[in-house]
């Protein structure tokens, strides 16, 4: 790798540990060992999944941008391809889950992982218009 490639790659690094984050949480047998099964477990989880996919919409973004905020017709295109980079991956998170005793598929789990690379897309966007 030349040095610029490794000046654009070191950008995509805080991805690549979100998602291998993710990966190990979703490894683990049981989502929240040490809460007790309630409505604040649940919550808890659904807080959890939105935060991840947030974060890992951002980074995807992060990525892409090189760190800095995208303008115009660009940083749509960013901004569509960092979302459906966070949808695909939690699809596959969830998948995953399916061979870890005690996890399951859950398409709540799912929809509120979209609804976090969502908001933090329109953050993102929101951002950057402010910035103009």
């Amino acid at each position: 790798m030349n040095n610029s490639t490794l000046k654009k790659f070191r950008f995509w690094v805080p991805a690549l540990i979100w998602m291998g984050i993710i990966f190990v949480f979703s490894s683990l047998p049981g989502p929240l060992p040490l809460v007790e099964p309630s409505v604040l477990k649940e919550w808890i989880g659904w807080i959890g999944h939105f935060l991840e996919y947030a974060g890992l919409a951002f980074w995807l973004y992060f990525g892409q941008v090189d760190g800095e905020l995208a303008e115009g017709e660009v940083s749509i295109k960013v901004i569509l391809i960092s979302f459906l980079g966070a949808v695909a991956y939690a699809v596959t998170d969830e998948v995953h889950q399916i061979f870890v005793p005690g996890r399951m598929f859950q398409w709540l789990d799912l929809g509120v992982d979209v609804a976090g690379a969502a908001v933090s897309m329109v953050c993102v966007r929101v951002l950057e218009r402010c910035g103009k």
